[in-house]
């Protein structure tokens, strides 16, 4: 493009007497000047960097072109328009802008060392060099110059948290490492303050109620002796006050961090829309007073919170109890530089804001860029709370939601004791800015404040003045950048080398000269600032828009589609983007974690279903990267928009724009006037500068006066110009490297700046929603294949087109009745009416998860990092094809067969006709056709049979291995393990994308093999839902051909996604004679090696792993008979829950549960949930029939998973009403009592009962003294029980075979017995049991009718057998009060199910409730027969 101004009337506009027309015409020649530097930037770029001027393209002038310049300068002319330097900027910009100021004060020749005074500020003895000071960012504590907390008795997070974060901030202290786990060195603290101010603050910290006085010797210590303290400094915060930091890294580095932290983003306010004139912004924002310093930390921690200098008493005075002492000040409260301050402090607001009515899940902002539906936000950044409305006309000066949830968070925080700091308060202002970002609703625009931006374009252009900067200044003045380039992503491609330059200096105070290029770079990003902000009065267009590429080839299309769908499509783009490589293949864009919404089913089939038209298809002039030509087809497409979009400017506007001036306004500044003909097309250049609209004013530079005009409506006609559309792409690295900005990739961030130009000057927005090869239409094109049909709509789309059907249907009939048009507000209630129930409506009650007021296809849209909630299985009968891959002889294969399933041939490149290429999975394409295939959902269950050549012990200790422990990918050098390497990462690709799409998936290897230490394999198994299954082969029939009634072992893993996996977890016990897969055996004639012949699977666990995977098929199907994993009890349960759920629907009007059910939405689900929840305690009824409810709801509707929140919710409300039901343990006085009696009968008994009774009583002893369960003491066998051979030992090792919680702590557990009598009597008992024979024969049953035989006797019925393991845990914690040893010695998988028998009170209290005359017969018992307790008759 040629340069728009290239003679700027700079005399002319001095020559005017009027100093008010001179200001004028300055902005705008400042105003011009930068678009003449943009264009000529924009075209640098496009043409790549040309070296010379001869490979420029036409520079001829268009009307399209006009209309681009045009609206540049219009963007940055407001940018323009300030005179002078702005003012002092804060915080990080104005500690840059120190560095910047020192920077340029510095002599031209200060750089040599020779010439440079030493007494210059800000420079040490070394030449060029900046000194610490300066680019150090901590200050000098002035207590004047810090705020602290207001006397008060301040805010306990105890009080307000709920859940999971309660109990981990209870036990915050077992949240500290042990000392041998401490990193070594410990980081090193920063204290910068005098000891005159550091004795003054402590005095003010105590007197103010934010510190105690902690004993010098109480305080833990680091492996050197020294205390473990932290230390304090400042940083700026404003012109007149410092923030106080403590530095609290020694102690951080020794406890775990909590990990809550979810803080919301300025960034996320850019996705807000306004989708007509009529509909406006305003926000709310209000600030805490010295929040972090009135949330109290936890009680017991003080030790570990020490700060500053140790003092002794007498300079403390009164404040110390002993004046002889050293004592440490600890904070009692949340201090600026603690690594868990932002969770606690950030959640303790949200729970209280929660509790009050506010920061619902439908109106909350959190930190996955995910903004919620309706036209209410609200969010909490620490102590910043923001409340975002969107309204329209006729609602103005109404109180909305935001108004209620303004009131409603100050008299929560009221309440809570937290001041608010009420000069800070914007109380519904239509201009705001919050959390960094600045909001004005007359232009629409959200960016970074204005005068930041020129603070740091100036500062920018200070820097590239004195042509010298060092590491730490540059890295400053990028991380400047990325708040105001957030805004508008596209813009961070300017900096090309910026980052790899950064990354290669070594001294981050040495100054080093910038090369030209970075100066280039940062000059662009400079001018770049001025365009900074986005734009959210731009609709979202309905035409949506899809591209795809080959390697020499590339297509678009597009497709109408309602307003709601598009809008919906919006809200799930890529606007956040994520590191990408280019070098990715497709197994690398798998296997690598995201945090961009992958392709959902209910999206792909969305694209499917649109009425597709090709708009562009060719071929590229040369062959390249498949990820380089996805971005230029992309770059292809939002060109053509563009250029589209100013179209529609040129067809409103006859004439072609005067340059200077609004497009499209004449010299009235009104729009469709024709503009005065100041512009030369022979020359290009601009004669005379017209008007300029900005704002509210109008200025007439022909006369030099100034109009006072009501620009509000030219400002929106100029904002309608511009436009945002949603496009599909199938490229991770294209949606994640535009999503971000940039690429560290220079290839593919050359492409990404040049499309830049075009969506600045065509004033486009583009959201890139991530779609599955398979299902982007663009794809035709891109091959010259004609565009599919369109598919069926998804139930979501579905749902919408209805609703608006019966909306129309109503109006329709209105109109034949004669009957005038109802207004607007009519219409909306009509709709509603007219729409399905929970869907559809644009003004019905929306579901659980949406706002109030928003769109049905709105509440629709999904959020873009969770499942989408318009998921319906049932609205489509899928058929849930099987493949087996690495197939062998294809018994699995056979087995689905057999059973009817539907199956996909097997793959296998090597089957016993011979090599099959188009089955090698070695090779590329055969694996992207597989991977597309998961995720088109051809193929939705798949076993993994990987070839385990060179992964096998044999190959490694036998042959020419050289995987290692450190090295299980092997050195490299050995192709058949390259090529076996390639074989696992093809195997954990297509088990991921099984997994992420909903299918199901299953790798078998032999135990012992390198395939599951691979990398990719790690990070399988590291998912959460996998689960790893041990088997051995010889309990499924596995034989050598020549020895049929002996067996093969061969130890298996089964690694899959499914619990019912569990079910082939068969152990071999033994008892079968094995044969080693050693040698060769001659069958046929022939000799064949005995492991190839092993591994092929046997006819019966082909059937039993059918079967399994069948099982977990019906199951995500949502089977009503189907037996979950806990059981047949629990599996009736359910089916209870769902007859109760249909009987309650048909006495509602809901009908059959089965009937509703497969296509309601979410929020319907949810809705009738709480509607059921609420009827069921009105009731009275059980609260586990609350549960069962919602468990059999999820059963038939699994991919509602996680997403019931509301009704899970409602569960934990009624459950926080109920009592608590804790077990009763047996306390040590009564186990004793019991234990005695029992022996004292034994005597007097004949040999039966005698027994009997001894088993009793030494049953008691080992269930109490090993924590055991009552059912798994009852089950011990004589093999079970190991004692060590020396006779002076008082230990004994008890095997658990197959306990409660063997899913989480294994099959086999072990308990150790270290009481030396319960040893004895044990050891004693066992001479008469066989290693087969069960320890206590009479069994569960025999021993619990003893025992209740003995408890009523005795009269403390209330004790059973259960409380024997609670008492012990009991007991043994009050001796220890050590939780984590109890834990592990009692076998608890949690501390949460722990915490049932941990019960100190409830042990007391039961012997408080005794009566007195039982408590005196149990005493005198205990006295009686204390002697039985002295041990075991001896033997022999």
């Amino acid at each position: 493009m040629p340069l728009p101004f290239v003679e700027v009337a700079v005399r002319a506009s001095r020559e005017q007497a009027d100093p008010v027309g001179r200001k004028q015409l300055r902005m705008t020649e400042r105003a011009q000047h930068l678009t003449n530097v943009l264009v000529s930037m924009f075209s640098y770029w496009e043409c790549g960097c040309p070296k010379a001027a001869a490979a420029c393209p036409d520079l001829r002038w268009s009307p399209a072109r006009r209309v681009a310049a045009e609206n540049l300068f219009q963007d940055v002319f407001e940018f323009c328009r300030a005179a002078g330097r702005d003012a002092h900027a804060a915080r990080g910009l104005g500690r840059l802008q120190k560095l910047a100021s020192e920077l340029a004060s510095l002599p031209g020749e200060a750089y040599e060392r020779q010439q440079r005074p030493d007494t210059e500020p800000g420079w040490d003895m070394q030449a060029g060099q900046l000194s610490a000071d300066t680019l150090a960012r901590a200050l000098e504590v002035q207590p004047d110059r810090v705020k602290l907390k207001t006397p008060g008795p301040g805010c306990d997070p105890a009080d307000h948290l709920t859940g999971k974060q309660l109990a981990e901030y209870v036990s915050y202290m077992d949240r500290c490492l042990a000392p041998e786990a401490w990193p070594a060195p410990l980081p090193r603290r920063c204290h910068r303050i005098s000891k005159d101010n550091e004795l003054k603050l402590v005095k003010d910290l105590l007197g103010r109620g934010m510190g105690t006085l902690v004993p010098a010797c109480d305080v833990p210590r680091d492996k050197a002796g020294c205390p473990l303290a932290s230390g304090w400094f400042a940083v700026e915060h404003s012109e007149k006050w410092d923030r106080l930091i403590q530095d609290r890294r020694p102690q951080n580095a020794t406890e775990e961090r909590l990990a809550w932290l979810q803080l919301p983003s300025g960034e996320q306010l850019k996705l807000l829309r306004l989708n007509s004139p009529s509909e406006h912004v305003r926000g709310a924002v209000c600030d805490l007073k010295t929040y972090f310093y009135q949330v109290k930390r936890p009680q017991g921690t003080e030790s570990r919170n020490v700060v500053g200098r140790a003092w002794q008493g007498r300079q403390l005075g009164k404040l110390a109890p002993d004046p002889n002492q050293h004592y440490f000040v600890a904070l009692t409260v949340w201090g600026m530089g603690d690594a868990n301050s932002c969770d606690v402090c950030q959640e303790t607001n949200v729970s209280i804001l929660r509790k009050s009515g506010c920061m619902t899940p439908a109106e909350s902002l959190n930190a996955q860029l995910t903004v919620p539906v309706g036209r209410t936000w609200e969010g909490n950044y620490l102590d910043d709370h923001l409340t975002v409305q969107v309204f329209s006309d006729s609602e103005r000066g109404k109180g909305l939601r935001d108004t209620e949830i303004g009131e409603r968070a100050k008299q929560a925080w009221e309440q809570a004791g937290l001041p608010r700091s009420v000069e800070k308060d914007v109380i519904e202002q239509p201009d705001f800015t919050a959390w960094g970002t600045e909001v004005r609703d007359g232009p629409g625009e959200v960016g970074s404040p204005l005068h930041k931006r020129r603070i740091l374009a100036s500062l920018t252009l200070d820097i590239l003045g004195s042509k010298k900067i060092s590491k730490g200044m540059f890295r400053m003045l990028l991380a400047n950048y990325v708040h105001p380039f957030s805004h508008r992503r596209e813009l961070f491609g300017c900096f090309h080398r910026s980052f790899t330059w950064l990354e290669s200096l070594t001294s981050e105070r040495d100054l080093v000269t910038i090369p030209a290029d970075i100066r280039d770079e940062l000059f662009a990003a400079a001018a770049l600032l001025a365009l900074g902000v986005a734009r959210i009065r731009w609709p979202v267009d309905p035409e949506v828009s899809a591209s795809d590429a080959t390697e020499d080839s590339c297509g678009s299309c597009t497709a109408k589609v309602p307003s709601k769908i598009s809008r919906a499509l919006f809200r799930v783009g890529a606007h956040r983007g994520e590191h990408v490589r280019l070098d990715w293949n497709e197994i690398d864009q798998v296997l690598a974690p995201t945090r961009m919404c992958r392709p959902l089913s209910d999206i792909n089939e969305a694209f499917a279903s649109f009425d597709w038209k090709v708009q562009r298809g060719g071929r590229f002039a040369k062959h390249s990267h498949i990820n380089l030509q996805e971005m230029r087809a992309l770059k292809g497409e939002i060109r053509r928009r563009g250029f589209q979009n100013i179209q529609k400017v040129l067809n409103e506007v006859p004439e072609a724009p005067a340059f200077g001036g609004a497009a499209g306004l004449g010299s009235s500044g009104r729009p469709g006037r024709r503009a005065p003909k100041h512009f030369d097309d022979s020359k290009g250049v601009s004669r005379k500068v017209v008007g300029v609209t900005r704002g509210s004013d109008q200025i007439d530079d022909s006369n030099g006066i100034t109009e006072r005009r009501q620009g509000k409506e030219a400002s929106r006609g100029r904002e309608s110009a511009g436009t945002t559309f949603v496009c599909g792409v199938d490229s991770r690295v294209c949606a994640g490297a535009f999503g971000k900005g940039r690429s560290s990739s220079f290839k593919l961030n050359g492409i990404l700046r040049t499309v830049m130009p075009y969506l600045l000057s065509c004033r486009c927005h583009v959201a890139l929603v991530w779609i599955g090869t398979h299902f982007n239409p663009a794809d035709a094109p891109s091959r010259f294949r004609p565009l599919p049909e369109p598919g069926p709509p998804p139930a979501w789309i579905e749902a919408s087109r209805r609703a608006a059907s019966a909306a129309a249907a109503r109006a329709e009939a209105r109109r034949a009745a004669g009957s005038p048009d109802a207004p607007a507000a009519d219409q909306g209630k009509a709709r509603a009416e007219a729409a399905p129930e929970g869907v559809g409506a644009e003004e019905a009650p929306c579901p659980v998860g949406a706002a109030a007021g928003s769109s049905a296809a709105e509440v629709c849209a999904p959020p873009p990092c969770s499942p989408l909630p318009w998921a319906v299985p049932g609205g489509r009968a899928r058929r849930w094809q099987k493949r087996g891959y690495f197939a062998g002889k294809g018994e699995v294969t056979r087995a689905w067969a057999a059973a009817g399933a539907w199956i996909e041939p097997p793959l296998d490149a090597y089957p016993p006709e011979g090599y099959r290429p188009e089955h090698d999975l070695l090779l590329a394409a055969n694996a992207r056709r597989e991977l597309a295939q998961i995720r088109a959902h051809a193929v939705r269950v798949g076993v993994w049979a990987t070839p385990c050549t060179t992964f096998g012990l044999l190959y490694q200790n036998c042959g020419p291995g050289t995987r290692t422990a450190d090295r299980p990918q092997g050195d490299g050098t050995r192709p058949a393990e390259r090529q076996g390497n390639s074989l696992g990462l093809t195997t954990a690709a297509g088990c991921t994308a099984l997994g992420e799409e909903g299918g199901l998936w299953v790798v078998e290897n032999p135990r012992r093999s390198w395939l599951f230490r691979q990398p990719a394999m790690q990070r399988l198994m590291a998912r959460e839902g996998v689960y790893l299954v041990e088997c051995d082969m010889c309990q499924f029939g596995l034989a050598p051909p020549d020895e049929p009634e002996a067996r093969h072992k061969k130890s298996t893993y089964l690694l899959g996604n499914f619990p019912e996996l569990r079910r082939l977890g068969r152990r071999c016990q033994g008892k079968c004679k094995h044969v080693h897969l050693e040698g060769a055996v001659k069958i046929a004639g022939r000799w064949q090696k005995r492991a190839a012949l092993a591994s092929a699977y046997t006819p019966e666990f082909a059937q039993a792993l059918a079967a399994a995977l069948a099982a977990a098929e019906t199951r995500l199907r949502g089977s009503p008979m189907q037996a979950s994993l806990h059981g047949e009890a629990h599996a009736g349960r359910l089916v209870k829950a769902a007859e109760e759920l249909t009987a309650y629907g048909r006495s509602h009007g809901w009908g059959r549960l089965d009937r509703w059910l497969p296509d309601a939405s979410r929020g319907r689900v949810v809705k009738r949930l709480i509607e059921v929840i609420q009827y069921l305690f009105n009731e009275k009824r059980p609260i586990a029939e609350a549960r069962c409810a919602v468990l059999a709801v999820q059963q038939r509707r699994p991919d509602l998973r996680g997403q019931l929140g509301g009704a899970w919710d409602s569960v934990r409300s009624w459950a926080f009403g109920e009592d608590s039901q804790t077990r009763t343990p047996i306390p040590r006085e009564i186990q004793r009592t019991l234990r005695r009696w029992a022996l004292a009968k034994a005597l007097l008994l004949s040999r039966p009962p005698c027994l009997a009774l001894l088993e009793y009583s030494i049953f008691v002893r080992v269930a109490m003294g090993g924590l055991l369960r009552p059912g798994e003491g009852a089950n011990l066998k004589g093999m079970h029980v190991r004692f060590n051979r020396r006779k002076s030992s008082d230990q004994a090792v008890l095997v658990i075979e197959s306990p409660k919680n063997k899913a989480f702590l294994g099959k086999r557990q072990t308990v150790l017995l270290t009481r030396p009598s319960t040893v004895a009597w044990l050891q004693w008992w066992m001479h008469r049991v066989g290693p087969g024979d069960p320890v206590f024969p009479s069994g569960y049953s025999g021993l619990r009718q003893i025992h209740v035989g003995l408890v009523e006797q005795l009269g403390i019925p209330q004790f059973t057998l259960a409380g024997l393991r609670a008492g012990g845990a009991t007991e043994l914690f009050m001796r220890t009060r050590n939780i984590a040893w109890v834990k592990f010695h009692g076998r608890w998988a949690s501390e949460r199910s722990l915490a049932h028998y941990i019960q100190e009170a409830n042990a007391a209290a039961a012997l408080f409730d005794l009566e007195p005359s039982i408590a005196e017969v149990l005493c005198r018992i205990r006295a009686e027969f204390s002697c039985l307790d002295v041990g075991p008759p001896c033997i022999g």
